[in-house]
């Protein structure tokens, strides 16, 4: 696999982090199409709905998948807040090792202010809370005073089973919310088959 492949892969599975925070899934057995879904406030929108275009995130992380290890630079820019949306640019600079250099890739992301009800995490058959609290984390010269969730997944996909277990810390006072994360997935050898770690380096509100 190509180190531009490679990358692109990390990018969208950072993606996959950020617009779905929430470990919201897709139900097992979708509604019919013309049933209407009943709708939430979505969380992620809520956590950035209150800055403006310009506020800056930034993170570093590391992602373990079999043999292919990544570690990333990870910059979250408010690109459009509206009512109805708001829209992150994401730019990711991914070392691989071996490689001498970074491979940058930059997406973005619509974030709406309205999701169905039932992908919220308490409202998700494949999610369970086991456990929560509060711990104070220090990013740069700033106390976050965070509140933290861990969550177990499962889900089956072709007759294999697969675990996840994830905690994730967010803080009220963070663009976006999330300051760290840590997930790691159980395959069906019971061998891990991907952990991923990320920490808030810095972040700036627009003025």
């Amino acid at each position: 696999m190509s180190s531009r492949i490679l990358a692109g892969l990390t990018a969208a599975a950072l993606a996959g982090i950020f617009s779905g925070m929430t470990f919201a899934q897709e139900p097992a057995t979708a509604p019919a199409a013309d049933a209407p879904k009943e709708m939430a406030e979505n969380p992620q929108f809520a956590m950035w709905a209150g800055y403006k275009a310009g506020t800056t995130v930034k993170y570093k992380s590391t992602i373990i998948a079999g043999e292919r290890n990544t570690t990333n630079e990870v910059t979250n820019t408010l690109k459009e807040s509206t009512a109805e949306k708001v829209v992150i640019e994401m730019k990711t600079a991914t070392t691989i090792p071996g490689m001498d250099r970074q491979v940058e890739n930059s997406l973005k992301m619509d974030v709406p202010a309205k999701i169905a009800k039932e992908l919220l995490p308490e409202n998700s058959s494949s999610n369970k809370l086991i456990g929560k609290g509060d711990e104070e984390i220090k990013v740069a010269d700033k106390i976050c005073k965070c509140e933290w969730k861990e969550y177990e997944t499962t889900t089956e996909i072709n007759g294999q089973k697969t675990v996840s277990k994830s905690r994730i810390w967010t803080c009220k006072e963070v663009p976006g919310g999330l300051v760290k994360m840590e997930a790691v997935t159980i395959g069906a050898d019971s061998k891990a088959a991907s952990e991923v770690k990320m920490t808030l380096v810095e972040f700036k509100a627009a003025p």
